[in-house]
């Protein structure tokens, strides 16, 4: 198994070329089910497959360098998983406003 770089809310591998194409791909883990329809966005993101729920192989369109797409994608899931959770008083300020 490969060595996955991990966040608090995902793990994922450095890409890899697979199949006969050549194709740059990576495992992305997460318990967060919306990343993977977030990661299917990129621009850079060629597709995400899998059908279980916690892993999937995101596949990284040839055009792209796989290095520097794959940090832009792990940046990109940093940022959307480390949401951060408002305590009620705050939420209620909020709506005053």
């Amino acid at each position: 198994m490969s060595h996955f770089h991990s966040s608090p809310n995902f793990k994922m591998t450095k890409p890899m070329k697979l199949g006969i194409h050549d194709k740059y791909t990576f495992w992305l883990e997460t318990n967060q089910p919306y990343l993977f329809d977030y990661v299917k966005t990129f621009i850079c993101v060629d597709a995400v497959t899998g059908l279980n729920n916690t892993r999937r192989l995101v596949s990284i369109k040839d055009e792209y360098d796989a290095d520097e797409a794959w940090h832009y994608i792990f940046t990109e899931l940093e940022c959307e998983s480390s949401t951060v959770v408002l305590d009620e008083i705050w939420e209620n300020f909020i709506r005053l406003l």
